[in-house]
This record gives C-alpha cells, structure tokens and sequence, in this order.
C-alpha cells in the first residue's frame, strides 16, 4: 500500500533550475513530503531537473496564480505548503508542519528571515513578520500553508500574474486567522540586491497602492514587467517572487 504523504510542497517555477536543486535537495529528507513543481514554461533546465530528482512536474502558462493551483490539483496530502524555488525551509519547519493537525482547517505562515545579513534585509523581514500578525495578510515568500479542506473551501488562489497571496489571503482570513509558525523561512535577497533594494522598495509600494486601489493585477504585472526590463526582465512574469514579497 502506498503511504499518503503528510505534507504536500508546490513550487512555482519559471527558469529556477539554479535554485531549485538546493531546495529539493533539502526537501528530500523527508520522507514524509510531497514535492510538487508547477512550471510556467521555462526555458531552462527546471523541469527535467525536477523530475530527474524525483519531483512531480506539471507545466502550464506562467501565470503565479494558476501555478499554484495546478500544483494543488496534484497534492495528496491533507496539508499544503506553497514554496518559492529560491527559498529553504529553517530549522524545524517541515516538523512544525508535519504536527499540525491537518484536518482541522486552517492556514498561516512561517517567520521569515532574508539570506542577506544587513540591516536593511533585518528590518524587512521585522515588517513582513509583523503585517502578518497584525494585518492577518501572508505573502508568498513567508512560506504560506494551508489545509486542504480549508484550501477547496476558498477556491485556492485567485489566478492573477501578481498579488495571487494577497488575494488569498484576503479570502481565507475571511474564515480564520493565520497561524505564524514558530520556525523561519530562509526567503532569497536577490530582487533587491538586482535591482537596488530602496528602488526595490518604492516600487513595491507603488504597485501595493495602486492594487488597493483596484488595479487589475494583469495590469501591475505588465508595469512591474516594464520597469524592470533593463535587468531581469528575461526571466519571465515573475522571476520566482511577487513584486509584494517581503514587505
């Protein structure tokens, strides 16, 4: 008889071949999870290297939302956790997990802290950390989990290119506040460090204004898209973060 896995773990790609083996790497050590990839297109190594490492890989349009819900759709285990490629699990997360009770509905997040020592990358994860508690609002590089039940409940993630958790997490704190996990999330520095992380920073802002604001997100995509062109722009429509992570 084949063993349900207690704790599902999607990750949205889109060219993370780099990253991606590191995370999987740490992931499989336990045996206890599933490994779900739901690429958007890549036109790198990521799926044969996901699949190679014994992942399962599904692929569709690079569109973060739906990714996340193609994943989903796969899962066979009564808990979720939604991961970026460039992200590792602390100590203690995939075991703090693992000891929830997945069949009671519920959702939340971890703690997250920035693979960059400096101040400003302190201070940001000290920001993200406290918007989740206060603001009941959890973002896609702070390691969100979520029941199954609760999951199908709310219909997943809207599928928009951008601001997919924080749709999601307005729809699930309609039911039931976050839990923050105890254990951290060790979230990729990278966008900033690329493209300057004050510039970083107003940006994401701006567009977080302009959403709350009633922008269709397919709109702040192409602008977040447009602004970033000079540097990163050839990874896709979301280079492996929203532009609202961390903050």
């Amino acid at each position: 008889m084949i063993r349900q896995p207690g704790l599902s773990v999607i990750i949205p790609t889109l060219n993370e071949a780099v990253p991606l083996r590191g995370l999987l790497n740490k992931l499989l050590e336990y045996s206890e999870v599933e490994i779900i990839v739901s690429d958007g297109g890549s036109g790198d190594d990521t799926v044969n290297l996901a699949r190679m490492m014994g992942a399962t890989a599904t692929i569709g349009a690079a569109n973060r939302g739906a990714q996340l819900n193609r994943g989903a759709a796969l899962a066979a285990a009564p808990l979720l956790l939604f991961l970026h490629a460039d992200s590792k699990p602390g100590p203690g997360l995939i075991e703090e997990l693992l000891q929830i009770d997945p069949y009671k509905p519920g959702w939340g997040c971890a703690i997250i802290a920035f693979t960059h020592p400096g101040h400003f990358y302190t201070m940001l994860g000290k920001c993200s950390n406290l918007r989740a508690r206060l603001l009941h609002s959890c973002y896609g590089d702070q390691a969100i989990y979520c029941s199954q039940a609760l999951f199908q409940q709310i219909g997943g993630f809207p599928e928009w290119p951008l601001f997919e958790d924080a749709g999601f997490s307005r729809r699930a704190r309609k039911l039931i506040r976050p839990a923050i996990l105890s254990a951290k999330v060790e979230a990729s520095s990278r966008r900033y460090e690329q493209n300057g992380p004050w510039k970083t920073v107003f940006l994401v802002q701006l567009l977080k204004l302009l959403f709350c604001l009633g922008v269709s997100p397919h709109t702040l995509s192409r602008l977040y898209r447009s602004k970033k062109s000079g540097g990163t722009a050839g990874r896709g429509n979301h280079d492996g973060q929203n532009p609202a992570d961390g903050i």
